[in-house]
């Protein structure tokens, strides 16, 4: 008579400690699946920066392949990429911005803080349109990037957007808004 396999008396994976096969059950894999992603969060919390500097080792290496890729996911989740867009309008309008300020070398880099109030900025035009029902306002780089302006907190401002098509690419003093500290 020959012994069950292991999977079929509910074991599912095999380890090997000390020389020799261990199988395990389900709830103990379970269990390891746990400690290894509590690990993993862990390890990555303790190591963030390290972990940027490989990711952006990475994308700067496989640039072309890393667009390609993104570029069929968006095609293939048109859905997905338009709930993001509407569940996130001023974080998707800045990404948008500041993808655009860093192709043309107009982007310093943000601190946390600068980033949320760029993206809190966006948020609240979208806000105000939402309220509206139609695009009445628009973020303004009160110095237009074409002119040496940058995507920062202190260059932007809300406008109608009226006001924003008027000006282009212009800089006068009359756009800015008014200092209030």
């Amino acid at each position: 008579m020959s012994e069950a396999h292991p999977t079929e008396a509910g074991l599912v994976y095999k380890t090997w400690a000390n020389g020799r096969e261990q199988w395990h059950t389900v709830s103990k894999y379970h269990a390891d699946l746990k400690k290894r992603a509590e690990y993993g969060r862990a390890h990555y919390n303790a190591n963030k920066e390290v972990y940027k500097v490989k990711r952006a080792a990475s994308y700067s290496a496989n640039r072309d392949k890393e667009i390609a890729r993104m570029a069929a996911w968006k095609a293939a989740n048109p859905d997905k990429v338009k709930n993001y867009r509407m569940a996130n309008p001023g974080s998707y309008n800045h990404n948008r911005v500041s993808y655009r300020a860093r192709a043309i070398g107009q982007a310093p880099e943000l601190t946390a803080d600068e980033t949320a109030a760029c993206v809190g900025t966006y948020a609240q035009c979208q806000r105000l349109n939402k309220i509206l029902g139609k695009k009445a306002f628009e973020v303004d780089h009160t110095k237009p990037m074409s002119l040496g302006g940058f995507h920062h907190p202190s260059n932007l401002q809300i406008v109608p957007t009226k006001w924003n098509r008027e000006k282009a690419s212009k800089h006068s003093n009359r756009w800015e808004a008014p200092y209030e500290g």
